[in-house]
């Protein structure tokens, strides 16, 4: 056996370095020969386990870094980002597409809402160019809505007070001018509890129709510049709560259960057909509650709570099915705002905390992270239903699907790209 204080020695086997006063490798086994007698080691022994530890340690900095960056990713990911930000005199009220895609338009709130500014723009998608501008001498009253003709030729505003513009736009979205201006007969500034609830152009485009929170459907005739008379909901709680993209439909309360409380139903307004809406839940029938149809009108979205209940059409049993019920925000948040994608699968939801989320409406599940960092709409003051500094007011998805717009309380308008 080697003396105990002789110099520790290479194993041929692995190249571990052993004590001098052991005859076997610690690691392999292999015996020390006698021939080849123990000597001082080199300078670099014992580097091989050095090796070993900083690759180790190489291993898990890289690991971590990774997942640390993989995390970090998924957290900032949004479907959607950001591409330009306009700003308006007041807050916005509405915003729509034309049919191209290629412009879309905005207004804002009128009188006794916001700072009693009213005005609406008109942008270009492609460059975010503004192509026109409206401010109204005397601005008309609360709220407004606008919409596209199936042409894209004019858009249409109209009020809670009953006063409504169609715009026209000539050489090639260049030039604008109102085209004609008339008034509804209703009673806003008597009865604030009298609003606006839908606006929409009939397919071929001759008729404008809008629906008010006392259940007149009032139709302008836009070929003869005249009205049509007034056809009244046929429901018990006479009221129409929204209507669909062409106006043929709108959604009304349905059997009275107590207070203000009963479930859906649509009316075609065609045929005077009521036909109640599947849910074993009720509403509560308020201007708070959100409703979106989707663009073909065969499906729509209905707030309750901070869950969004799908409904669609079914062509064989000719009637309305249930499809889900999507939790959507987290508790203590209210949906402001609520916008179908053209290929009807997804739909984008505003809350209270101003963030917007998109979701399937297949799966039930949200396209990116439930809570990301990043805003582009500065937080709200207000977590609960509230028109307060910076909430969101509206939604709209363009037709080709690859836009989408919003509008807060301030006048903030912003155009994202959806991936």
């Amino acid at each position: 056996m080697p003396p105990t204080d002789s110099f520790p020695w290479h194993c041929d086997n692995c190249g571990r370095v052993n004590d001098g006063g052991q005859l076997t490798c610690t690691l392999c086994g292999g015996l020390y020969k006698s021939g080849d007698p123990p000597e001082p080691p080199p300078a670099l022994a014992h580097r091989p386990g050095k090796r070993r530890i900083s690759r180790r340690f190489f291993l898990i900095g890289l690991t971590v870094s990774l997942v640390g960056g993989l995390v970090f990713a998924y957290l900032s990911y949004t479907p959607f980002r950001t591409l330009h930000t306009f700003h308006m005199s007041n807050g916005i009220s509405s915003v729509a597409w034309s049919p191209d895609s290629r412009v879309f338009a905005a207004v804002t709130w009128g009188e006794h809402t916001g700072n009693n500014i009213a005005m609406v723009s008109v942008w270009r998608a492609s460059d975010g160019r503004q192509l026109y501008t409206y401010i109204y001498p005397s601005a008309p009253l609360y709220s407004s809505r606008l919409a596209w003709s199936p042409d894209g030729s004019s858009f249409a505003i109209a009020w809670d007070d009953g006063n409504v513009q169609i715009w026209g736009a000539a050489n090639d979205y260049s030039s604008w001018q109102e085209k004609s201006s008339f008034h509804i007969h209703v009673h806003a500034s008597v009865n604030l509890n009298l609003y606006l609830t839908g606006l929409a152009w009939s397919a071929d485009g001759k008729h404008l129709v809008m629906s008010y929170s006392d259940g007149e459907l009032h139709v302008w005739d836009t070929v003869g510049g005249h009205p049509l008379p007034p056809v009244q909901a046929p429901v018990a709680l006479r009221t129409i709560l929204s209507l669909s993209p062409d106006g043929t439909q709108a959604i009304v309360p349905g059997q009275q259960t107590s207070g203000n409380h009963a479930t859906y139903a649509v009316w075609e307004v065609g045929t005077g057909k009521v036909m109640a809406l599947p849910s074993q839940n009720v509403i509560q029938v308020a201007p708070q509650t959100q409703f979106a149809w989707a663009p073909d009108g065969h499906s729509l979205a209905a707030t309750y709570g901070i869950h969004v209940i799908i409904r669609q059409w079914n062509p064989q049993r000719k009637n309305w099915a249930f499809v889900r019920s999507v939790a959507v925000v987290p508790f203590e948040r209210g949906i402001l705002a609520l916008a179908w994608a053209p290929d009807n699968q997804h739909f984008a939801v505003a809350d209270s905390s101003n963030v917007i989320r998109l979701w399937s409406v297949k799966s039930g599940k949200l396209l990116g992270p439930q809570f990301p960092p990043f805003f582009d709409h500065p937080a709200s003051k207000n977590e609960i239903y509230s028109d307060t500094e910076n909430t969101i007011t509206t939604l709209a998805w363009s037709p080709n699907g690859k836009y989408l717009l919003s509008g807060n309380y301030p006048g903030r308008v912003l155009l994202q790209e959806v991936y």
